[in-house]
């Protein structure tokens, strides 16, 4: 397919280059993010109605799902422009067959807001949501925060959280959260996380203050001064900066 089209669009093009001189692919490669999407629909529509193929392809997973593409969808049938879509790789479907947990209904809900009040918000709805298995996306930047964010609001529930899903160093961490958050305590996250949450009505939890030193303990090994760590686990925590200044001098 890809050797038929004469443009291929891509979030980078330097990891789409790996992909064309493995298979020695001669199309040509366009830069198509969020940053840069709308911008440049114009001259694609145009090239498109003068007869040029396009591709679009993702960096990791499925086009569309939290990556570029919606945009271009959109247009092309306000257009009527014809599409297709090939089954490829999709985090979404890979992390549920890897959870383990039911699949007869899911709910998906991408990257949860980054402010707060926001993300509280909207973890409150999914609570609602007892009898489906739930699907997030993550920054490694804000996993640990999330766990804990999970198993304030929804409870205890079983997690499996996946990364790097296909690749080389695919990992897929099973368990309550509460297990979860001590596993998690001494692990330096790398790569966009996608959790799979299992359907249930469990107590909620708090992170244990031996936790907080043991994710302190990391976060000084991986280089950070003790002001940016304690800065660190005030977002990842919930508590505020003096608890932790006074439940880590306590424990020293």
């Amino acid at each position: 397919m890809l050797q038929s089209v004469n443009y291929i669009l891509c979030e980078d093009t330097r990891r789409a280059l790996k992909l064309l001189s493995r298979f020695n692919f001669k199309s040509r490669l366009v830069s198509f993010h969020e940053h840069n999407e709308k911008q440049r629909l114009p001259k694609i529509i145009a090239l498109m109605k003068k007869g040029k193929v396009f591709a679009l392809v993702s960096d990791a997973g499925a086009p569309l799902i939290s990556d570029p593409g919606y945009a271009l969808v959109q247009t092309l049938i306000q257009e009527d422009i014809p599409f297709t879509s090939i089954p490829g790789p999709s985090a979404v479907i890979t992390a549920l067959l890897l959870s383990g947990f039911p699949l007869q209904q899911f709910t998906f809900a991408g990257f949860l807001p980054s402010k707060p009040g926001a993300r509280t918000k909207a973890l409150q709805k999914l609570a609602e949501l007892k009898e489906q298995t739930l699907v997030l996306f993550e920054s490694p930047e804000r996993i640990h925060g999330l766990v804990r964010e999970i198993s304030e609001v929804l409870g205890n529930r079983n997690l499996a959280l996946c990364r790097e899903m296909t690749k080389l160093h695919e990992e897929v961490l099973r368990g309550a959260a509460s297990e979860l958050l001590q596993k998690m305590a001494d692990k330096k996250w790398t790569g966009e996380c996608t959790v799979v949450i299992a359907p249930g009505d469990e107590e909620p939890v708090e992170i244990s203050d031996e936790t907080i030193q043991i994710r302190f303990d990391e976060l000084v090994r991986q280089g950070l001064s003790r002001k940016d760590a304690i800065q660190k686990l005030t977002r990842e925590t919930g508590r505020s900066r003096n608890d932790l200044y006074e439940l880590l001098h306590r424990k020293k």
